[in-house]
């Protein structure tokens, strides 16, 4: 269902789902799991549910439908309904499914998902929402505990809330939860926050920095600035300064 706005090739899905097997008993085991199928789900004559076209396989596109990740990708395209969106997402798909093909389908869900709340986060510290802001913060935590991004903006909203003590105590939190579990320190960028914090300067908008500007290796502007990436160029930097301290890891764009 996920997939079905077009066919499959029987050999490509006996491929996909069980692709240590030999072509034989892959094929086998795809006969069996379509039987299976037509006996679970609800009485209805031959070809309703699956549309079988010589070798393709495909789901009948005239059966009615409501699906969850279609009512979440919905909801997600339109701004008005980021709150309605997080509400939806009741985890990640299939999280009990471990092949292969689920992987990336499982990952784009949850980006979009945490994609949203970077801009529900952004959106109620806008309108002096504090408690909100802190709420969606900590609901991305949760999801991703190490994105110092978020932790640098959950510091800074506890402050502008007048919850000083409170950002020092989140920074203290990440800063042992960080060294227990990688055996480093938090980020400078983290560490410059929770010291303005602590001497009572003002630091503008903490943990939203603005977008750095790259430059070509001649030092001119590019012509095509990026825009609307701030979310992924913070991760970069993160990823980058974690690089540089001996804790490597592999982006994917």
């Amino acid at each position: 269902m996920l997939h079905r706005e077009g066919p499959i090739s029987r050999d490509f899905l006996a491929y996909l789902l069980w692709s240590e097997d030999t072509e034989e008993n892959a094929k086998t085991k795809l006969r069996a799991n379509l039987y299976d199928l037509t006996r679970v789900l609800p009485p209805a004559p031959p070809g309703y549910w699956i549309l079988v076209d010589g070798d393709n396989l495909r789901w009948n596109p005239e059966v009615p439908l409501r699906l969850d990740v279609d009512d979440f990708l919905s909801a997600a395209a339109d701004p008005a309904r980021y709150e309605e969106t997080v509400d939806l997402y009741a985890g990640d798909l299939l999280e009990q499914l471990y092949d292969e093909w689920v992987f990336p389908v499982r990952e784009r869900l949850r980006n979009v998902h945490l994609s949203t709340l970077i801009q529900l986060v952004s959106s109620a510290r806008r309108q002096v929402d504090f408690p909100r802001a802190i709420g969606y913060a900590q609901r991305i935590l949760a999801i991703e505990p190490f994105r110092e991004d978020v932790v640098r903006r959950l510091i800074a909203l506890r402050n502008e809330s007048g919850d000083r003590a409170g950002a020092l105590h989140e920074y203290r939190r990440f800063a042992e939860h960080v060294r227990a579990e990688l055996g480093i320190d938090p980020m400078p960028e983290t560490t410059s926050v929770r010291d303005a914090i602590a001497r009572g300067e003002s630091f503008g908008e903490a943990g939203e920095a603005e977008e750095p500007e790259f430059v070509t290796r001649e030092g001119r502007t590019p012509l095509l600035p990026f825009v609307g990436r701030q979310a992924e160029t913070e991760q970069l930097l993160d990823a980058w300064s974690r690089a540089v301290r001996g804790r490597g890891g592999a982006i994917f764009i």
